[in-house]
């Protein structure tokens, strides 16, 4: 269960294979090395959704902005550097899933999803328990 329920980015992508977020406002710089599919596994990890809490809502006051001003403080690998496949492969059998049936059960694999992007920021243990509120 995500320990920040009210902060993930609520991302999806449509049939242009663009990114959508809905309910904020944001821009993104588009960077042909990153899969759009890889991005989207990324922002809608738990640690991503920890990282809007800190970095992003924390500091907007009252705001559901994802301005640069903000979005820029956010720690953030070089994504066009590693291998995206791994991450790229479960966020498509999340959204093959949930297209054969919206109510599908998907937590398994939103935990692997989770484990991956603790792994490529490198987090600790003590790091995974902070992001996962125990």
């Amino acid at each position: 269960m995500n320990p920040y329920p009210h902060f993930y980015l609520q991302a999806t992508l449509d049939y242009e294979n663009k990114i959508v977020f809905e309910t904020i406002s944001c821009s993104f710089l588009k960077n042909k090395d990153i899969n759009l599919k890889f991005l989207f596994g990324v922002n809608n990890s738990k640690l991503f959704a920890w990282l809007l809490y800190k970095f992003v809502y924390n500091n907007a006051i009252r705001s559901t902005r994802y301005d640069e001003q903000y979005a820029s403080k956010i720690p953030c690998p070089d994504f066009s550097r590693i291998n995206q496949k791994p991450i790229i492969n479960i966020v498509e059998k999340l959204l093959n899933a949930k297209e054969e049936n919206p109510e599908a059960d998907t937590n398994q694999l939103e935990k692997q999803l989770d484990e991956m992007v603790y792994k490529l920021y490198e987090l600790t243990e003590e790091e995974i328990k902070i992001v996962e509120g125990k």
